[in-house]
């Protein structure tokens, strides 16, 4: 009768919906894994950004104090010279006299 039709509508309805859910649970699944992935990925990123961010500040420390030692070592040069000059001139004035 009607009550046996309901019944196996209501069944079929039933087993469809479980399918969908089964579908949407796979479905957020595949998405947590890819989401788990990005973060993965984004950490890594991150770290290597941080890597070379530390690489530059190093290199730019080392060429500042390469620059710097090159600065300091051509005044000392310049004062070597200075001395030097003013021996010579010395030199020359007491062979004048």
């Amino acid at each position: 009768g009607p009550l046996g039709s309901n019944y196996n509508q209501l069944k079929e309805d039933y087993n469809t919906l479980k399918r969908e859910l089964s579908d949407r649970d796979d479905e957020v699944k595949r998405l947590r894994e890819d989401i788990a992935k990005e973060n993965e990925l984004r950490t890594k990123a991150e770290e290597e950004a941080d890597k070379l961010n530390k690489e530059v500040e190093d290199l730019t420390a080392s060429l500042f104090d390469e620059a710097n030692n090159m600065v300091a070592d051509a005044r000392k040069e310049k004062y070597a010279i200075e001395i030097l000059n003013k021996r010579l001139t010395e030199q020359l004035r007491e062979k004048d006299t």
